[in-house]
């Protein structure tokens, strides 16, 4: 016959469940339990119930083990016992009380109940709290940091690939100085937000000079100078010349000048406003070129550089002979040594000029007014354009992005004149904004 079970071995086994909630154990003692019931069924000789010695064999119904003679309640005890022994690391033969503990007994929950959830919570709390505070704390200082980067890069003349090209975004890296004096005003941190002014103030002592502005003489005569970059061929001629025609321009310089460019323009109409021209072509950025209203003379290319440098002499009425150079030193992404030897000597070029007429110098100098090394063009007669009419940051470069431009890397510089208005004009297919600017020349001494 088929074994069964009956309610008593169902009593056990929940009692054997509340001993040991482990339910391979439990059904271990279970079936212990129905093999006894079917040895007593069958004849056997009932075990006295305080016998402590028992035999076992094994059952041919299940896999877990009969008893012939033993003590039904010191086998659970036993049985038990030695679970929680091995759980509790206490001896296997140890003697168990008939009565567990209640913190055994007990459907106590386990280490990861609600109570020790919370304490965990409670734990990632604090930590992620912790984290978001010194997060909090540090951005001000940060951008103290940046601030100040920035101001150390305006004046860095390290000819170094990171730091050349960081400086051309350093009006930006100053600016972020403004955003940790509010954020330590914010916090009520006083100290850092001293810091931070310190940065602010020194920051806007290196930028003042673009917006400024200075005066010249009012009595000059007014010339309009454009420079345009045109992207090998890529920029729209007609465009070019409509605005030459609109702004009146009497001198124009341009870079990255192409033998179809010339054809282009001319073709345009260039050649009939602007008659006279010395023009240095190349199939490469290295073509550059002068167009004037005025007879052109004494022109010159000076060798040694990788691209063209053009300078020519102007006889503009009323303001007698004018010096006029065309520049595009190599971009710092080509070789930074190169970029920073070429600037040197353009600016020995410029000192070498003629000291008794006014200079107009009109260029892709692939270097921003934050960067040491241009700033020293500066130094003797010349000055920018931008700085003496104190039009700010004039932002030329580039314009073929999905971003807006970002550095001025164009200038127009003078000596012996003043710049009354500068402003950048958009050209299609060329990816640098034109500038132009209109310029009061000294008088000529009589």
């Amino acid at each position: 016959m088929p074994c069964g079970h009956d309610r008593p071995g169902l009593r056990i086994h929940r009692a054997a469940r509340r001993n040991n909630p482990s339910p391979g154990r439990a059904r271990s003692v279970v079936s212990v339990d129905h093999c006894v019931r079917r040895g007593e069924s069958e004849g056997r000789r009932p075990v006295p119930t305080d016998r402590r010695r028992h035999r076992v064999g094994r059952c041919r119904h299940s896999e877990s083990y009969f008893a012939e003679d033993f003590d039904l309640t010191a086998l659970i005890h036993h049985t038990v016992g030695r679970n929680l022994a091995r759980k509790h690391r206490r001896p296997a033969h140890a003697e168990w009380p008939a009565r567990p503990p209640d913190r055994l007994r007990s459907r106590s929950p386990p280490p990861s109940s609600t109570r020790y959830r919370a304490q965990d919570c409670g734990y990632l709390s604090n930590v992620v709290s912790k984290f978001v505070r010194v997060g909090v704390d540090s951005i001000p200082w940060l951008a103290t940091a940046a601030g100040a980067a920035g101001v150390i890069l305006h004046f860095s003349r390290l000819s170094a690939r990171l730091p050349v090209l960081a400086a051309s975004v350093a009006p930006y890296l100053m600016c972020l100085s403004i955003a940790g004096v509010v954020v330590f005003l914010g916090l009520r941190r006083w100290s850092g937000a001293g810091v931070a002014l310190v940065v602010v103030v020194v920051a806007l002592w290196t930028q003042l000079p673009l917006y400024y502005g200075r005066a010249g003489d009012e009595d000059g005569r007014l010339v309009r100078v454009m420079q345009a970059n045109l992207l090998f061929d890529g920029a729209d001629p007609r465009a070019l010349v409509d605005q030459v025609r609109e702004r009146n321009i009497e001198l124009l310089t341009v870079n990255e000048l192409t033998p179809a460019a010339i054809g282009a323009l001319g073709g345009a109409g260039l050649d009939r406003l602007l008659p006279y021209r010395y023009l240095s072509p190349a199939r490469t950025a290295a073509g550059t070129g002068i167009w004037s209203r005025y007879p052109l003379s004494d022109t010159v290319e000076y060798d040694g550089y990788v691209l063209n440098q053009l300078s020519a002499t102007a006889a503009i009425p009323d303001a007698g002979p004018v010096s006029v150079f065309a520049f595009h030193p190599v971009p710092p992404v080509y070789d930074i040594d190169v970029w920073a030897d070429e600037l040197s000597r353009l600016h020995a070029v410029l000192e070498n000029a003629p000291a008794d007429r006014p200079a107009i110098v009109g260029g892709d100098f692939n270097a921003t007014y934050d960067h040491a090394q241009f700033r020293a063009m500066l130094s003797g007669r010349f000055d920018d354009a931008v700085v003496q009419a104190g039009a700010g940051h004039l932002v030329t470069y580039p314009t073929d992005k999905w971003w807006p431009p970002l550095v001025g890397i164009d200038h127009i510089l003078i000596a012996g004149g003043h710049a009354v208005a500068v402003e950048t004009l958009d050209i299609p297919g060329a990816d640098h904004r034109a500038l132009t600017a209109s310029i009061r020349l000294d008088r000529a001494p009589r």
